[in-house]
């Protein structure tokens, strides 16, 4: 099989599964979107939440005081299909 053959025994489903494991695997220094600005985030106690479409979150916690005060920390996806900005 030739490399460009390789790919079309996949299908289009799986190859874009990949895709998002290999982004999600991937570390970041800081997540550029928050659950908590998505309208499918919703609240389950004082301090927990969970997604309404059954996605599991990934908690960043806060490497020092600035990005505490800062509120750049909390529950995040690299990657999420159903994502929608909430109005403020």
């Amino acid at each position: 099989m030739t490399k460009s053959n390789a790919l079309t025994s996949f299908s289009d489903d799986e190859l874009i599964e990949e895709l998002a494991r290999r982004r999600n695997a991937r570390a970041a220094a800081e997540p550029r979107k928050w659950c908590h600005d998505c309208e499918h985030c919703v609240p389950l106690g004082k301090d927990d939440l969970q997604c309404a479409e059954g996605h599991k979150m990934t908690f960043h916690a806060p490497s020092d005081w600035d990005e505490a005060l800062h509120n750049e920390y909390g529950y995040y996806r690299r990657v999420c299909a159903d994502r929608t900005e909430k109005d403020d």
